[in-house]
């Protein structure tokens, strides 16, 4: 029997231009965490998911990506939330006794926010806890939009206005300075390993391979990577912790031939 937990929701961020995601997104969290304990919140533009059990937000369009997500942590109740995006595809069964167990570590570690996948993982260890980590200030990331729970008062607080979904990672990163517990899993506790969708194209992998499960892929809606694109992309991720040990002028230099390769967004 599912058992609700009435103070943190389960939020996908998504728009309408990612609607053919849905299906197969929530046909996969029914059947590999049908016992979530957190009721479901999807960001929309103007769509509804079409799932009794799927709360579709329906925020408006012409909005950029971190004012949508502003609006839709406003329409929220819970003072937490777990934050995920709708391409992050479940590959095996998630187990609720531990989510449930790092969600109320949390709450009793007076976390900020707890990062339930580790890309990127922690970066000091918490004596007497071998499940999570705190990020330093400074750390690469230490804000990200992997699966993570918030609270929502410091989310909407790290999100401005303008920034697309990159911006906000980079920037807020920045912006978090000021703030202590940022945490992280040492191993993954939801078990979607990546996502599935890169730059509006699928990967081509995960396209074989959701494909053929028969959920709902739609690959006329969306197309493939080419494999010149999936060759650039995982050059430029083998490349990308190299990057990370750079100095930031550095790093400033190396960007504009690293967007120029596909690198970077």
């Amino acid at each position: 029997m599912m058992v609700i937990d009435s103070t943190c929701t389960l939020l996908v961020s998504s728009c309408d231009g990612y609607a053919d995601l849905w299906r197969p997104y929530f046909t996969l969290l029914e059947k590999r965490w049908p016992d979530r304990p957190f009721p479901v919140a999807l960001v929309t533009e103007e769509k509804d998911a079409g799932l009794p059990w799927v709360r579709s937000l329906r925020l408006g369009s012409g909005m950029d990506w971190s004012t949508r997500n502003l609006r839709a942590l406003d329409a929220i109740t819970t003072p937490w939330v777990l934050f995920t995006l709708e391409d992050f595809f479940l590959r095996r069964r998630t187990n609720t006794a531990q989510v449930l167990r790092l969600f109320e570590t949390a709450q009793r570690d007076s976390l900020q926010t707890l990062r339930l996948i580790p890309r990127p993982g922690p970066t000091t260890r918490v004596p007497g806890n071998d499940e999570y980590g705190l990020i330093d200030v400074g750390a690469p990331f230490r804000v990200s939009t992997q699966a993570a729970f918030w609270r929502v008062e410091t989310l909407r607080g790290l999100m401005v206005p303008g920034e697309s979904i990159w911006q906000f990672e980079m920037n807020a990163t920045e912006r978090c300075g000021y703030l202590d517990r940022f945490a992280a899993v040492w191993r993954d506790a939801l078990g979607y390993r990546h996502h599935v969708v890169e730059r509006g194209k699928w990967f081509p992998w995960d396209a074989w391979h959701f494909r053929r499960l028969d959920i709902g892929v739609d690959l006329k809606a969306r197309s493939v990577m080419s494999v010149e694109e999936a060759t650039r992309w995982l050059i430029g991720k083998a490349a990308n912790p190299l990057i990370q040990k750079m100095s930031p002028a550095l790093r400033r230099a190396l960007k504009p031939v690293a967007k120029r390769l596909g690198w970077f967004k």
